[in-house]
């Protein structure tokens, strides 16, 4: 039997979550939830996040380039750096694809397959020039080339 120190009842040890070095937590697993929660809407509070958003607006203001770059350096942001016209080629397809120029197909162009079909580019010089396969035919077309 422990005491929780947030509920002061006097519970039974499986009421306390298990810490790595075998002792129990000091408050039981229902107050946990209770104060996770709290400290949920805290953070997600509208003044916390437009503190937030001004903070960053000031920071952008201060050092554009210095905010540009931590951005940049952000994981994901660019999935290949150094691939300029790859990048180029797809934006350009993608644009095209919203706006309607060019209707993407429901189906693969070698196989038939209707499981997601993507864009293959023979030359990013030519961007709204692809070829459109399933992703087995287009990983078997980029590994021949």
């Amino acid at each position: 039997m422990k005491i929780c120190k947030h509920c002061g009842k006097n519970l039974p040890d499986e009421s306390f979550r298990l810490r790595k070095q075998g002792r129990r937590e000091s408050s039981c697993l229902n107050c946990e939830r209770v104060l996770s929660l709290e400290n949920y809407h805290k953070r997600r509070s509208p003044e916390l996040l437009e503190r937030k958003r001004e903070y960053m607006k000031k920071q952008w203001e201060i050092d554009p380039k210095g905010m540009a770059k931590k951005q940049r350096d952000r994981p994901g942001y660019n999935k290949k750096k150094g691939n300029k016209e790859k990048m180029k080629a797809r934006y350009i397809l993608d644009n095209a694809v919203r706006s309607g120029k060019i209707k993407k197909p429901s189906v693969c162009s070698q196989c038939g397959s209707a499981l997601r079909v993507e864009a293959h580019h023979p030359n990013y010089a030519f961007p709204l020039k692809v070829i459109w396969l399933c992703r087995r035919c287009h990983r078997a077309l980029d590994r021949l080339a």
